[in-house]
This record gives structure tokens, sequence and C-alpha cells, in this order.
């Protein structure tokens, strides 16, 4: 008995992969990550692609980032952020920010006198998102590193602070 051929879809919520048969008409699909439900047609699946190394380097990273420091970071930002606004609803994003770095640095072990000031410097001239505040705090706790590799992978680290801000409910106007 012959299996069906299987195609590989894109969740539009969470951009997880799942495997679908391919050619038996309209199916229920239920996400395998996200647990998001959608109907998919015969006509708008495509037939399975192989991954190239480039791809699997890039979900790789993608997995990395999400689950390691920039990924908790912007969790870390997310979290005070809403935890900020729901104590004072009128607190803007610049005053959150350095409100969060001033915890962040009075709370934080192994902040030097020097990584407190690179920490403070460019929140006290205004940041104004959160995506900003976690390239900063990023800048600072993981050092010269971080910028190199920032520049070099900016979609993608950008793309994974704002994926977690919004999973943590963060109104876009703050990202």
């Amino acid at each position: 008995m012959n299996e069906p051929s299987l195609s590989i879809v894109q969740c539009k919520q969470c951009h997880g992969k799942n495997r679908v048969p391919v050619g038996i008409g309209s199916i229920r699909v239920t996400c395998g990550h996200c647990k998001a439900q959608w109907i998919l047609s015969t006509s708008e699946r495509q037939e399975a692609k192989p991954v190239s190394k480039k791809s699997k380097k890039k979900g790789l990273s993608a997995w990395m980032a999400r689950k390691g420091a920039v990924g908790g970071t912007a969790r870390w930002a997310g979290d005070h952020y809403l935890h900020l606004k729901t104590k004072d609803p009128k607190i803007t994003v610049a005053e959150a920010c350095v409100k969060m770095v001033n915890l962040r640095i009075t709370v934080g072990v192994g902040y030097s006198k020097t990584k407190k000031e690179m920490l403070l410097e460019p929140v006290n001239k205004g940041i104004d998102s959160l995506l900003e505040l976690v390239r900063c705090v990023l800048d600072v706790e993981v050092g010269q590193d971080f910028d190199d590799i920032w520049w070099e992978e900016k979609p993608l680290y950008q793309d994974v602070i704002k994926e977690e801000l919004r999973k943590k409910g963060v109104p876009e106007s703050a990202i």
C-alpha cells in the first residue's frame, strides 16, 4: 500500500512547520506547535521542497536566539513592561525603559560601574521601543561579540524579539 505524499505548510500564527497529506481535498489542519486550526484545500498546497543547508542554519539560529539570551531578554522586557503598564497605565515606553534598566542594574549581579553607565547612557537619551531596549541590554551584557553578531543577524534577531514581545501581549506601539 502506498503512503500518501506529504507537504510541509507553515502556520500563519507561530510560523511552525506542519506536515499535511497531499491530494486528498480540503482538510482541517491543527498546528502541532500552537494548536491553531485552519482549513487547507489542495489548491493552496505546494509540493514539499527540499530544505537547503542555509534554511536549516536559519532554523537553528532562530531556535537558539528564541531559547537563548535574545528571546529571554525579550520575554523579560515584555513581562516587566506589562507589569509597569498595569501599575501605571499612563507610563510611556521611554519611562518604562528607564525603570526596567534601573531595576536590572540594581538587582542584576556582575554589573561593573562601567557596564551600568553603558546601559544607562542610551536609556537616559531616550529609548522609545522595547526592541531597542533589548538590543541595548544584550549589547552591554554579552559585550562586543553581540554587537558584531547583531549586525550579521539583525533581521533574525529583530523578528525573534518582536515575536516574543507579541506572545507576551505587548502592544505594537511599544515594540
